[in-house]
């Protein structure tokens, strides 16, 4: 994808101007080209979403999010406007672990942890830890 500047928004539309030339489905895109990006019509998209136009929470159900491109449905998706939720999920779950470690004691548990190998290095079972109550006592 070649870089472009988002020049203005709309709750329909994203307009961005290319910065670079590209090409697309056998079509050269010149550098300096208003491209307007319609959010119904992809959020509409009877490829993504059979009967597109009715609400069905099941839509978002992780085995089919999993089959569907990340921009297929651009509220909750990949880039800048990804779940506007994000930031706050995000800036809460560091408040939770900031209480935590702030009151209680976290200590991983050594032993050979197997390791699932994919485009991140993970561990197969997560990890396991010990957690302990931190002395209550500020003078020791």
């Amino acid at each position: 994808m070649p870089e472009v500047h988002q020049n203005s928004t709309a709750e329909s539309a994203i307009l961005l101007i290319l910065l670079l030339s590209c090409v697309s489905g056998g079509y050269t895109i010149p550098r300096g080209v208003d491209l307007l990006i319609p959010i119904f019509y992809f959020n509409c998209s009877a490829e993504y979403f059979p009967n597109p136009l009715k609400f069905d929470p099941d839509n978002f159900l992780s085995e089919r999010v999993k089959k569907k491109h990340p921009y297929s449905y651009i509220p909750f998706s990949a880039g800048p406007r990804n779940c506007i939720g994000q930031i706050f999920g995000l800036l809460e779950e560091k408040t939770i672990v900031s209480y935590i470690l702030r009151h209680y004691r976290v200590h991983a548990v050594l032993m050979e942890l197997p390791i699932i190998h994919n485009t991140m290095l993970r561990l197969k079972n997560g990890v396991p830890v010990t957690v302990t109550p931190r002395n209550k006592n500020p003078s020791v």
